[in-house]
């Protein structure tokens, strides 16, 4: 699958850019939270306001502070979790209760995608479980995979229950496509 806006599975679409939206670029943001600023630039993974940083102010979707609870109780040894606001500035907008919006989610190290798709899964897996019998969900969400050889855009709207799948075919299509890349 190659990456030029490409459609992926249905819902996925995938890209291959060289995003404004890096860690230093957040770092860079964040001029006035110098905790934030000297972290965020090591971490693998940030959460960002839905529309990129401070796009939209720092507005985050409901339920990014629960999501970023999980991820930073579940993260194993090396995998660092921050959401890319301090918590006098932080706020949530809460939307259609059908459509699950999650924070843009910066990864900044590869080797944390497994660990990502896990804890997706099991929140979306929660999520599924708390709907009425005969109800569906849609969930949007974008993912930068920022590597060595490029930034890697996976955007998602969709059936909340093909999210996880998804969302995993499209980092496995990342991994090939930074394998043909070459040196």
């Amino acid at each position: 699958m190659g990456f030029a806006g490409s459609e992926g599975p249905e819902g996925l679409t995938l890209v291959r850019s060289e995003s404004p939206v890096t860690r230093a670029s957040v770092a860079e943001k964040l001029q006035s939270e110098r905790r934030l600023r000297a972290s965020v630039v090591v971490l693998a993974l940030v959460l960002l306001p839905e529309d990129g940083p401070f796009d939209s102010g720092m507005v985050f979707p409901a339920g990014t502070r629960e999501l970023f609870q999980v991820m930073r109780d579940a993260a194993p040894e090396g995998i660092d979790v921050e959401v890319a606001c301090s918590d006098d500035r932080y706020a949530e907008l809460t939307l259609h209760s059908e459509e699950w919006r999650l924070p843009l989610i910066l990864v900044g190290d590869m080797l944390a995608t497994p660990f990502l798709l896990d804890v997706l899964a099991n929140y979306v897996y929660d999520k599924l479980k708390g709907l009425l019998p005969g109800r569906s969900a849609k969930v949007r969400s974008r993912i930068i995979l920022e590597t060595a050889k490029g930034s890697f855009f996976l955007e998602y709207d969709g059936p909340a229950e093909d999210y996880v799948e998804t969302i995993s075919t499209g980092i496995d299509a990342v991994k090939g496509d930074i394998e043909s890349i070459g040196d």
